[in-house]
């Protein structure tokens, strides 16, 4: 479910699976933004190795878990809801890849998309065939990817010569109600999926969450020297209500457990294949089964760095005039308590320190020179010692 928070999970679907599956309170994504957020799951891998660090013409790197099943004799398909996960080479391994484009949404900041409905009645069809084999379906649902366009329907106030709206804040408030619709839309979806299909496993995960009204600025995003750049609800920083996301098994075999330590969305691939009996290839994440968890969680936003080598997103900056030259790229390390934040531009500056324990909302920042940040500054280091984006 693209753009989908835990905290929005308020839904009966989603509370039967809490009660009856396995729900990771603390789940973190390695991206901000739809393409390399979803190429982690599916990979198992950290950015730095699959080598997707930006929403639109990607090549993944890497082994995707529909080649793995596939190559163990599954039939795959994946029902696509959003535009970005076709501009890339996604499809590998999957028998069937399709995005039919039902709706051309100009109001609401999708583009063309496929409803929640389309897609669950098209995996319903697929599988009703295949009642004999062994399958796997990957859905991508769209529907609560809303942007401000949703805000602004009705009326739109002026841009200033940057851009940018002026006294947009007396606009702003239906879009959380939007959000909500879709969501609940979605969850009666799933609901139908899963009485008729009745899977052996269902795994609800999502690629990002979302700022709304009140949070972080929003909808503004400011870079490190105190600017303002455009509007942007996801894409561009690293706070929590952007990364953590939504993640519960259910199925046969997956018993009722709350797990409130932290992992990673790319420990999802290698757990799955696990539960199904299959050796994982080699990732940056790992099975949880064994109910052992990740010391450390890796997130990144590379926009400004990244934007003048996709053509695309350069002609959409342009269009737009969405500020992405102006942002920061940013690299964060997460354990359970503590959370480091940081500007990557060539060398890695540290902007921001939180302790999560005591400070949920990130708004006391802690950076100063002390045992905590040094380690994780170390860490951090270390991990991206190899990585070719710095180049």
């Amino acid at each position: 479910m693209d753009c989908v928070r835990p905290d929005y999970l308020t839904y009966s679907f989603f509370d039967r699976l809490k009660k009856e599956g396995e729900e990771y309170t603390n789940c973190i994504a390695q991206a901000p933004h739809t393409s390399t957020s979803h190429v982690s799951i599916l990979t198992g891998l950290y950015p730095f190795s699959h080598k997707v660090r930006w929403l639109l013409d990607f090549n993944v790197k890497g082994q995707m878990i529909q080649e793995v099943l596939k190559e163990n004799g599954y039939e795959t398909a994946a029902f696509i809801g959003g535009f970005p996960l076709t501009t890339g080479n996604l499809n590998r391994g999957f028998d069937i890849f399709e995005h039919r484009e039902v709706v051309n949404d100009t109001l609401e900041g999708r583009s063309f998309y496929d409803p929640a409905n389309v897609l669950s009645m098209r995996a319903i069809e697929w599988l009703d065939k295949r009642k004999t084999s062994d399958n796997f379906v990957f859905l991508h649902f769209f529907d609560a990817h809303l942007t401000l366009r949703s805000e602004l329907v009705h009326q739109r106030p002026e841009k200033d010569e940057k851009g940018i709206y002026r006294n947009i804040g007396r606009y702003l408030g239906r879009r959380e109600r939007r959000y909500r619709e879709e969501i609940r839309f979605m969850s009666e979806q799933l609901q139908l999926l899963l009485d008729l299909c009745d899977p052996d496993l269902l795994v609800i995960t999502s690629d990002h969450g979302e700022k709304m009204q009140g949070e972080k600025n929003y909808p503004w995003v400011y870079n490190s020297k105190g600017k303002q750049i455009s509007s942007h609800f996801h894409e561009v920083e690293l706070w929590d209500i952007q990364l953590r996301v939504p993640l519960l098994f259910y199925g046969s075999g997956i018993q009722n457990k709350l797990v409130a330590e932290q992992v990673r969305s790319i420990d999802i691939m290698p757990t799955i294949l696990d539960l199904v009996d299959i050796k994982p290839p080699k990732t940056d994440g790992i099975s949880l089964i064994e109910e052992k968890y990740p010391k450390y969680a890796y997130s990144e936003t590379f926009f400004s760095q990244l934007m003048e080598k996709n053509v695309h997103s350069f002609e959409m900056d342009k269009e737009h005039s969405w500020g992405w030259r102006d942002i920061d790229p940013l690299v964060s390390l997460r354990t359970n308590r503590y959370k480091l934040i940081c500007s990557a531009k060539g060398k890695i500056k540290p902007l921001m320190l939180f302790d999560l324990a005591k400070d949920v909302e990130e708004e006391k920042n802690m950076l100063d020179k002390n045992r905590v940040q040094k380690r994780l500054e170390h860490e951090l280091v270390e991990l991206l010692r190899n990585d070719d984006q710095w180049i």
